[in-house]
């Protein structure tokens, strides 16, 4: 894919059929480029302003003033919805921002996922413009990131995690269909924008790379953003130093709670799952649990499909709107395929998309046969081998369960609550939990009345209360909905 100035270079030589303006020569040094497009309008790259005549789009940067006669008459066209596209010479039409190229306008625009009226069209590239934006933000990040040559990590000094952190943001101009770089000092929920933006940043709230950032434009939107990770280096106690990793993610907000997007994200982690699930079977992995079957037949591609979704939710959004927030983490997914949740952590030192811990993590990946990543930050941002992982502990631990809880299918929905507490709180208290399963679940015995032995944590408690909750959803009987959906 080309970045906009690479594309704007091959659209000149190439000899685009786009007439290359030149400014009055006292403004030569400060307009740059001005493009007229397909439609006879005017384009200014650098800004990414449309008028429909040459002097009105100067007239715009403020570099002319706008004639006597008109000046009491709106000085601008509004620009609309509609993409930059260009024509080229030999009569087919270029999108810069994508660097695609089509026979006719309206074939280009159907392959950027673009229609009249603004809605996706499906196609496997584009996933709609929101989701085209987003990946072409991200790789303009990256491509950054390696021409500064900070494509590897680099050692910083220990300054603090609190420390303020050059970040740069990818906004989206909706209009236009461009990607604005805006560079920043964060620290906090305080944003420092460096040589100013046309558009103004702010903080919703701040969580780390998770930051909600929020513009003073409906037409322009927060889709990526590049920050550093500082991984502390330590000797005994001491951090001595921090390992640098420039990291390229996209933060969830309610913007792109949207329909496409959560679709995508529920299709990358079924195939995600199910790459998992064949690779186990190519490899021939037998159960622990169950004599004569696989492990892919011990554990249901639901179960952890569910268990994905309840690790990254907590209890409150699952009780108001299950559908909501189950949706969030599709679209979180949808936005960050393959790199989703790969900076999220617990205060046990749980990592990723499956939220293993180190120690259990690494007593799996001593099992030579599952061909596990053996380092535990890499295994746990691999989202297919962690998947691997989820199969094989989840067959282990159903393994260590009473007959009653191996004799149901795989499908069944108990077996799921036992093996999602097992997943929460390990395999010992489930167990014996099992015979007055519902009434701890319930309430209905207080933990004073249960044997200590038997008595599940409020935390297991809880998680169990969230796959009851989130299933219904995953077993498709009720289907994520966009936000404001009824």
């Amino acid at each position: 894919m080309l970045s906009r100035r690479a594309a704007y270079l091959v659209s000149i030589s190439l000899c685009l059929g786009m007439c290359l303006v030149a400014a009055p020569s006292v403004h030569a040094g400060e307009v740059g480029t001005i493009l007229k497009m397909a439609d006879g309008r005017f384009y200014h790259p650098a800004s990414g302003r449309i008028a429909s005549s040459e002097q009105a789009l100067l007239v715009q940067l403020g570099l002319a003033t706008q004639p006597v006669e008109e000046q009491n008459v709106v000085a601008t066209t509004p620009i609309p919805e509609k993409p930059v596209i260009l024509k080229m010479a030999d009569g087919r039409f270029y999108h810069p921002a994508s660097g695609r190229i089509a026979s006719s306008e309206a074939s280009l625009l159907a392959s950027i996922g673009w229609n009249n009226g603004g809605v996706a069209t499906g196609n496997e590239k584009s996933h709609g413009t929101l989701l085209s934006a987003v990946y072409r933000a991200q790789d303009g990040l990256r491509a950054r990131i390696a021409a500064q040559g900070k494509d590897r990590r680099y050692a910083m000094a220990a300054v603090g995690q609190d420390a303020p952190r050059n970040v740069t943001i990818a906004v989206w101009n909706k209009l236009t269909d461009q990607i604005e770089y805006v560079e920043a000092v964060k620290q906090g929920k305080d944003l420092e924008i460096e040589g100013g933006s046309p558009v103004g940043i702010s903080i919703r709230l701040t969580n780390w790379i998770n930051t909600d950032y929020a513009t003073n434009d409906a037409n322009h939107l927060v889709v990526a953003v590049r920050y550093p990770i500082f991984h502390e280096i330590k000797q005994g106690t001491k951090v001595v130093r921090y390992d640098v990793e420039e990291a390229v993610y996209t933060p969830y907000n309610k913007s792109m709670h949207q329909a496409e997007v959560i679709l995508e994200g529920e299709r990358v982690l079924d195939e995600t799952i199910e790459k998992a699930a064949q690779e186990l079977k190519g490899m021939g992995i037998k159960s622990r649990a169950l004599s004569g079957k696989n492990v892919t037949d011990t554990v249901s591609h639901d179960l952890i499909k569910a268990l994905v979704v309840i690790e990254h939710t907590n209890s409150s959004e699952l009780r108001s709107n299950p559908a909501q927030a189950a949706g969030k983490v599709f679209a979180t997914i949808g936005l960050n395929p393959g790199h989703a949740y790969n900076y999220s952590g617990s205060s046990a030192g749980a990592l990723g998309l499956a939220q293993f811990i180190p120690s259990t993590y690494n007593r799996l990946a001593t099992r030579a046969e599952l061909g596990l990543n053996r380092d535990f930050q890499s295994g746990m941002r691999d989202h297919q081998n962690a998947i691997k992982a989820s199969y094989a502990y989840l067959d282990a631990v159903l393994g260590e369960l009473p007959a009653a809880a191996k004799d149901l299918p795989a499908d069944s929905s108990r077996l799921f609550e036992y093996l999602a507490a097992a997943y929460n709180g390990g395999s010992s208290r489930v167990k014996t939990a099992i015979q007055i399963w519902d009434e701890q679940i319930s309430g209905e015995l207080k933990p004073v009345n249960i044997l200590a032995r038997s008595r599940l944590q409020p935390e297991t408690i809880d998680y169990v209360k969230k796959i009851r909750a989130v299933l219904p959803i995953i077993l498709g009987n009720q289907a994520p909905k966009p936000v404001g959906s009824t």
